[in-house]
């Protein structure tokens, strides 16, 4: 068995051991910090990196309020070398359904603003959206957090396939830490 496989089988263990006495932290006054990614290098268009990281705090049980940074790059998108890059400001708002398990659903809504730059195209616009996720609880503060977002615009903010859209669906994949 190589190193990779033995790595991993001890990680999984110790994720489980920590879970089985998880208790999440979901009650007003704790604080959340979230660093979410998906990156793609493998996709046709170019290498892809979305990096968020945010800042919350649950302002009443199960109810999360957060500001993120969200910032995006996509490389070798067009001839030239020009690059796509994009920043963007949320705030967002998530109910946490907590059924008891160590595992914890939750739906949202975001509101934004974002900045993209690809060549000579310069656009700024008001962004908003759904989003649910799923967060699995390693200990009482420590999560997997996966997250689905569909975001509209009024502006053309988005790149997709070397068109830019008022529209995209984003997965994205992280850690959250309450405190």
């Amino acid at each position: 068995m190589n190193k990779a496989a033995i790595s991993l089988v001890a990680m999984i263990t110790l994720f489980s051991a920590t879970a089985v006495h998880a208790d999440p932290l979901l009650q007003k006054g704790t604080r959340d910090l979230s660093v979410l990614g998906s990156p793609d290098f493998t996709a046709p268009t170019g290498d892809t990196l979305n990096f968020d990281i945010g800042f919350g705090l649950f302002v009443r049980d199960n109810i999360n309020l957060r500001a993120t940074l969200s910032h995006a790059v996509q490389e070798d998108i067009a001839p030239g070398g020009t690059d796509y890059r994009a920043t963007g400001y949320n705030l967002v708002a998530e109910y946490h359904f907590d059924l008891g398990w160590k595992t914890v659903p939750y739906l949202g809504a975001d509101l934004g603003w974002r900045r993209l730059k690809f060549g000579s195209l310069r656009e700024d616009g008001f962004t908003y959206g759904p989003r649910f996720g799923i967060k699995y609880f390693l200990s009482d503060s420590l999560a997997i957090d996966a997250a689905l977002s569909y975001k509209f615009s009024g502006s053309d903010v988005f790149i997709s396939d070397f068109e830019s859209e008022d529209h995209k669906i984003s997965f994205g994949f992280g850690l959250r830490f309450m405190f």
